[in-house]
């Protein structure tokens, strides 16, 4: 999952997206030098649904590079000055929306989500609660059928450092949880 904004913005070369944001890392990755063939893919991806610009959180469209299958999905708004906000209602129905399109357009394979809005986002959540509002979700999500074989929850290595994020206590915790 690449989180994105409300409008599928894509241009890193031109400063709208941050290059160390997800979104910017994974058009480093996949379209190296070749930012417009992604801009491209959204727009096609963003022309067959139904829905105009700004569109509502939790919309997500699949992007097909390099043998595999990225969902973006709508998570936060872009203010006047450019900059992505969200809140914890626009996290939910993020989820809510990428949950349902798996479900009815995927193909169980395994499906990644960074954790969400506490960067770029500008989220006041921590980040440990924020790992256990996406698990609580897939969980409730799952009691109506599964949609992945198996769901991994990333977090940046330098945030568990700079935010001293325990995976033994994350870990304990989400056993207790979801029990």
């Amino acid at each position: 999952m690449i989180s994105s904004n409300t409008t599928f913005e894509a241009d890193v070369s031109g400063g709208k997206i941050a290059v160390d944001s997800l979104q910017g890392q994974f058009t480093a990755k996949y379209y190296t030098g070749n930012q417009n063939k992604l801009i491209n893919d959204i727009e096609n991806n963003l022309n067959e649904l139904s829905l105009s610009s700004p569109y509502p959180m939790g919309t997500t469209i699949p992007i097909n590079t390099h043998g595999r299958t990225f969902y973006f999905t709508s998570m936060a708004s872009i203010g006047e000055n450019g900059n992505a906000s969200a809140t914890l209602p626009d996290i939910e129905m993020a989820l809510d929306g990428l949950w349902s399109y798996v479900r009815e357009k995927g193909e169980l394979q395994e499906l990644v989500v960074p954790v969400l809005g506490t960067g770029r986002g500008r989220l006041k959540v921590k980040r440990k609660k924020m790992i256990a509002i996406i698990a609580e979700s897939f969980i409730n999500a799952s009691r109506d059928g599964k949609f992945t074989e198996k769901l991994i929850i990333t977090i940046r290595p330098e945030d568990a450092d700079n935010f001293e994020i325990n995976l033994y206590e994350i870990k304990d915790h989400l056993n207790h949880v979801l029990k």
